[in-house]
C-alpha cells in the first residue's frame, strides 16, 4: 500500500511539473507575432504556421470551460430541473458598467468565454452567461447529437425549458448585446415538418432572435468552429509529432454551414450580425490541427483555450467592425 501511494504521488507530481513547464513555454510564446492565430497574418511573416505545436495541450488550463473570478451565481438564476444556469460576471473594474451583455448557447458558446470576457474587460461590461451543453438554443426538440439518436426525454425537456427561459429573460431584461453560439451543425432538431435542418433552424431561430432585436438588443452570432472529424485532435498530433499536416482536414468536410449564422444572413436584420473567424481555422482549403505553435483543439469537439486567446485581437476587431456596420 505504501509503495502504491508513493508511486501515485510521484506520478501526480510529475504531471504537475510537466504542466507547469508547458505553462512556462506558453507564457514565453504568447507575446510573439507568430503565436497561435496571429501567425496567419501575412504581415508577421511567420515561417511555418502549421508546423508541430511548441506547447503540449495538457491540463484543464486548455479546457474551454473554466470559472472566472469575475463571475458569481446570479442572484436571480435561470432554474431548469433543479439546475441554476445563469452567472453574473462584473468586468467593470469598479467603474460604471458601460453595457449589459449576455453570452448564451451550448459548450460551443462556452469555448468563446475567453474571447468575450476579454472584450468585457476592455469595455467594462456586465456579462450574464447561461450555457447548457448539448442544447440547441431553439424551441424545437433535439433528436440527435452527431448522428446518434437522443432518447432521453428528460434531457430534451430540459433543453426546451432552458431555451424558453433564456429567451424570456433576454426579452424581459433587454440587454444591450447578446453573443450566441451553438453546435447547431451537430445537433439535429425535428419540428415535424420534414424540412432540412437549415430550414428548421432558420425558422425557429429567426422567430426568437427577431423578438430580441425588435426589443432593442443587438445580437452577434459567433459562427461555429470547424469539426475535428476525429482527426484534428491532440491525439492525432501526438501520433504525428513530426507531421502535423497529417491531422488537417479538408475545409469542405470540416466546415459545414452553421445553421444559426445562415439564419442571420437570411434575416437581413441590422440588429443581428455574424462574427466569422473561420479563416483563422481554415485559411485555405484545409482546416488545421496546429497553428502558430498551438493545438487548435482541446478535444474532439472544442477549441483549446490558448488558441481562443490568440484570436482575441481579431475577435475584437471584427466585433467592432460588425457593430459599426
Amino acid at each position: 500500500m505504501a509503495t502504491v501511494c508513493v508511486a501515485s504521488a510521484a506520478i501526480m507530481a510529475g504531471g504537475a511539473a510537466a504542466q507547469e513547464a508547458e505553462l512556462g513555454k506558453l507564457d514565453a510564446l504568447s507575446g510573439g507575432d507568430c503565436f497561435g492565430a496571429k501567425s496567419l497574418d501575412p504581415a508577421h511573416d511567420c515561417v511555418d504556421p502549421f508546423g508541430p505545436p511548441d506547447v503540449e495541450n495538457v491540463g484543464e488550463d486548455e479546457a474551454p470551460w473554466f470559472a472566472s473570478g469575475d463571475c458569481l451565481p446570479h442572484e436571480d438564476p435561470i432554474r431548469v430541473q433543479e439546475q441554476e444556469l445563469l452567472s453574473a460576471c462584473d468586468f467593470s473594474g469598479g467603474e460604471d458598467v458601460s453595457e449589459t451583455v449576455w453570452l448564451v448557447g451550448d459548450s460551443h458558446a462556452e469555448q468563446w468565454q475567453a474571447g468575450v470576457f476579454e472584450l468585457a474587460r476592455q469595455h467594462k461590461w456586465q456579462v450574464n452567461a447561461s450555457l447548457m451543453g448539448g442544447c440547441p438554443l431553439v424551441n424545437v426538440k433535439r433528436v440527435a447529437f452527431l448522428g446518434v439518436r437522443t432518447t432521453d426525454a428528460a434531457f430534451q425537456k430540459r433543453c426546451l425549458e432552458w431555451s424558453a427561459e433564456v429567451s424570456d429573460r433576454i426579452l424581459a431584461e433587454r440587454p444591450d448585446t447578446v453573443f450566441l453560439a451553438t453546435f447547431a451543425a451537430g445537433e439535429t432538431i425535428d419540428d415535424g415538418s420534414g424540412r432540412s435542418q437549415l430550414e428548421q433552424y432558420g425558422e425557429a431561430f429567426r422567430g426568437m432572435v427577431g423578438q430580441w432585436t425588435a426589443n432593442g438588443t443587438q445580437v452577434y452570432v459567433i459562427r461555429d468552429t470547424p469539426l475535428t472529424l476525429n482527426r484534428s485532435t491532440p491525439e492525432c498530433l501526438s501520433l504525428n509529432s513530426n507531421n502535423s499536416l497529417a491531422c488537417a482536414n479538408d475545409k469542405t468536410k470540416a466546415l459545414p454551414l452553421d445553421p444559426l449564422a445562415e439564419a442571420v444572413y437570411d434575416m437581413d436584420e441590422p440588429g443581428a450580425k455574424v462574427i466569422d473567424l473561420s479563416d483563422r481555422f481554415c485559411p485555405d482549403d484545409k482546416c488545421y490541427a496546429a497553428i502558430g505553435g498551438l493545438h487548435v483543439f482541446f478535444d474532439t469537439d472544442h477549441v483549446a483555450r490558448s488558441y481562443i486567446r490568440s484570436l482575441v485581437p481579431l475577435f475584437s476587431e471584427r466585433f467592432e467592425a460588425a457593430r459599426a456596420g
